[in-house]
Formats: structure tokens, sequence, C-alpha cells
């Protein structure tokens, strides 16, 4: 087996093995590592070959290691800002704009569009689970104290609500009569 850095080209692999990577806890970075087939005494995989070269093209400029994975974060400081601009309907292209010129320049900026836009929509899926179980326990509360209320809640076929519906029974009883 060969276990390389994710920047490899996986069809230079000559032997491609499944795993149970269970109990295989290895750093993949610019090395390649080479486990055999040797297992401890309490049944970990043992490294025996750490092979230091590269089997990739390496980034010439410092700059762009902003764009690996491992080097992108957004600090607390910048999501809080991020979302009070959010919620005053500024778009993601336009809070990058302004965060490019507050940092100085785009290369000080650690994170790309992309984790801005994903910060800024997973916000929202808080929100709305969020809006969605205030709204069913008020109702639920308002079907306590009023016998005459009752409410609707159209599911998709994750069990999502699509839609809920507040009725009074008052009309449905005055339009079936």
């Amino acid at each position: 087996m060969t276990y390389c850095c994710s920047k490899a080209d996986h069809s230079n692999l000559h032997l491609r093995i499944k795993v149970n990577t269970k109990n295989l806890k290895v750093a993949i970075h610019p090395k390649r590592i080479v486990p055999t087939d040797k297992i401890d005494d309490r049944g970990k995989w043992v490294i025996t070959v750490v092979a230091n070269e590269h089997n990739h093209e390496l980034i010439a400029s410092p700059s762009k290691t902003r764009f690996f994975r491992s080097h992108r974060n957004i600090t607390k400081e910048q999501k809080d800002f991020i979302h009070m601009l959010n919620e005053q309907n500024i778009s993601c292209s336009q809070i990058m704009s302004f965060l490019e010129a507050k940092e100085g320049r785009r290369h000080n900026i650690h994170f790309i569009r992309k984790d801005l836009s994903n910060e800024v929509v997973g916000k929202h899926r808080k929100l709305i689970r969020i809006d969605v179980a205030s709204a069913l326990n008020y109702f639920h509360e308002l079907q306590g104290k009023d016998l005459l209320f009752f409410y609707a809640v159209d599911v998709d076929d994750q069990q999502r609500a699509r839609n809920i519906a507040p009725k009074m029974a008052l009309r449905m009883i005055k339009k079936n009569a």
C-alpha cells in the first residue's frame, strides 16, 4: 500500500488496495508514507518506510499556499463581520470585495469566496431550523389554549417542513355547513 498527499496524481499509484482505516492513523502531507503489512501487538499498523520525495509538482509561489484547504480559515471576527454585513442584505461578492479592501489586498485574506458563501449559507440553514421549531412550538401552545385552533404541516420526503398552515376550526365548520 502507498499513501501519499492529496496533491498527488492518484493515477501514478502502482497498487490500490482498500483497507479498514479505523485503526490506521497516518499523517499524509507532502511525504509519501508506505506502511507494510506489519501490525504491532495492539493491532495498529507500523510505518516502516517514509519516502521524503514529492510525487507531484511543488507550488513555486508561497502566496499560493493560501488556497490550500489546510491554510484556509475564517477568523471569529471575520465571521461576525460577514454575518453583520449579510444581515444588511449585502451580497457575498460585495462582502469579499469589502474585506479585500479592508485587509489591504486580496493576498491578506486566508479564505476564498466559496468559503465565505458556505459560511453565509450555513448560518441561514441554522436560522431556518430554529424558526421552524419556534413556529411549531408556538402553534402547539396555541392549540393547548384554543380548541378551535389547529395547524397542518406539509413535509417533504426527508421529513423537513415545506409548509406550515395555521387554521381556525370555526372557518372549517362554516365551510362544511
